[in-house]
Protein backbone atom coordinates (compact mmCIF):
# COMPACT_ATOMS: atom_id res chain seq x y z
CA UNK A 1 0.00 0.00 0.00
CA UNK A 2 1.52 3.28 -1.10
CA UNK A 3 1.52 6.36 1.07
CA UNK A 4 -0.99 8.17 -1.14
CA UNK A 5 -3.46 5.26 -1.12
CA UNK A 6 -3.03 4.97 2.65
CA UNK A 7 -3.72 8.69 3.03
CA UNK A 8 -6.82 8.41 0.81
CA UNK A 9 -8.10 5.43 2.79
CA UNK A 10 -7.38 7.26 6.04
CA UNK A 11 -9.16 10.38 4.79
CA UNK A 12 -12.24 8.38 3.72
CA UNK A 13 -12.30 6.61 7.08
CA UNK A 14 -12.00 9.92 8.95
CA UNK A 15 -14.81 11.41 6.86
CA UNK A 16 -17.05 8.42 7.60
CA UNK A 17 -16.24 8.63 11.30
CA UNK A 18 -16.90 12.38 11.33
CA UNK A 19 -20.22 11.80 9.59
CA UNK A 20 -21.20 9.12 12.11
CA UNK A 21 -20.17 11.32 15.02
CA UNK A 22 -22.16 14.27 13.63
CA UNK A 23 -25.19 12.00 13.27
CA UNK A 24 -24.74 10.70 16.83
CA UNK A 25 -24.50 14.26 18.16
CA UNK A 26 -27.65 15.23 16.25
CA UNK A 27 -29.42 12.22 17.75
CA UNK A 28 -28.28 13.16 21.26
CA UNK A 29 -29.39 16.77 20.71
CA UNK A 30 -32.79 15.55 19.51
CA UNK A 31 -33.12 13.27 22.55
CA UNK A 32 -32.14 16.09 24.93
CA UNK A 33 -34.88 18.25 23.40
CA UNK A 34 -37.36 15.39 23.79
CA UNK A 35 -36.30 15.00 27.42
CA UNK A 36 -36.75 18.75 28.01
CA UNK A 37 -40.24 18.57 26.54
CA UNK A 38 -41.08 15.58 28.73
CA UNK A 39 -39.84 17.39 31.84
CA UNK A 40 -41.84 20.51 30.94
CA UNK A 41 -44.99 18.43 30.50
CA UNK A 42 -44.37 16.61 33.79
CA UNK A 43 -43.75 19.94 35.51
CA UNK A 44 -47.02 21.34 34.17
CA UNK A 45 -48.87 18.22 35.30
CA UNK A 46 -47.31 18.51 38.76
CA UNK A 47 -48.26 22.19 38.94
CA UNK A 48 -51.88 21.39 38.13
CA UNK A 49 -51.86 18.63 40.75
CA UNK A 50 -50.41 21.01 43.32
CA UNK A 51 -53.10 23.56 42.56
CA UNK A 52 -55.82 20.93 42.89
CA UNK A 53 -54.40 19.77 46.24
CA UNK A 54 -54.16 23.25 47.75
CA UNK A 55 -56.14 21.98 50.74
CA UNK A 56 -53.23 19.77 51.85
CA UNK A 57 -51.02 20.81 54.69
CA UNK A 58 -47.88 22.67 53.58
CA UNK A 59 -45.61 19.93 54.93
CA UNK A 60 -47.44 17.27 52.87
CA UNK A 61 -47.12 19.40 49.74
CA UNK A 62 -43.43 19.97 50.48
CA UNK A 63 -42.68 16.25 50.81
CA UNK A 64 -44.74 15.46 47.73
CA UNK A 65 -42.78 18.04 45.76
CA UNK A 66 -39.49 16.55 46.97
CA UNK A 67 -40.58 13.06 45.92
CA UNK A 68 -41.62 14.29 42.47
CA UNK A 69 -38.37 16.24 42.04
CA UNK A 70 -36.23 13.25 43.04
CA UNK A 71 -38.20 11.02 40.66
CA UNK A 72 -37.67 13.49 37.81
CA UNK A 73 -33.93 13.72 38.53
CA UNK A 74 -33.56 9.93 38.63
CA UNK A 75 -35.49 9.55 35.37
CA UNK A 76 -33.44 12.23 33.66
CA UNK A 77 -30.18 10.70 34.92
CA UNK A 78 -31.16 7.28 33.61
CA UNK A 79 -32.14 8.72 30.22
CA UNK A 80 -28.85 10.59 29.90
CA UNK A 81 -26.87 7.51 30.99
CA UNK A 82 -28.66 5.35 28.40
CA UNK A 83 -28.02 7.91 25.63
CA UNK A 84 -24.32 8.11 26.55
CA UNK A 85 -24.03 4.32 26.50
CA UNK A 86 -25.68 4.15 23.08
CA UNK A 87 -23.41 6.91 21.79
CA UNK A 88 -20.26 5.25 23.13
CA UNK A 89 -21.29 1.85 21.76
CA UNK A 90 -21.94 3.41 18.36
CA UNK A 91 -18.57 5.16 18.34
CA UNK A 92 -16.80 1.95 19.32
CA UNK A 93 -18.47 0.09 16.45
CA UNK A 94 -17.50 2.89 14.05
CA UNK A 95 -13.88 2.78 15.23
CA UNK A 96 -13.74 -1.01 14.93
CA UNK A 97 -15.24 -0.89 11.44
CA UNK A 98 -12.71 1.75 10.44
CA UNK A 99 -9.88 -0.34 11.84
CA UNK A 100 -11.09 -3.40 9.95
CA UNK A 101 -11.42 -1.35 6.73
CA UNK A 102 -7.71 -0.47 6.91
CA UNK A 103 -6.68 -4.11 7.05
Amino acid sequence: MSLSSYMEASTRMNERQASHIRQALENVTREVETTRTTIRKASKMQTSRTISTAGLKPSAMFFTSIIVAVSAIITLSLLIKRRKEKLLNGQLIILLNGFLDLR
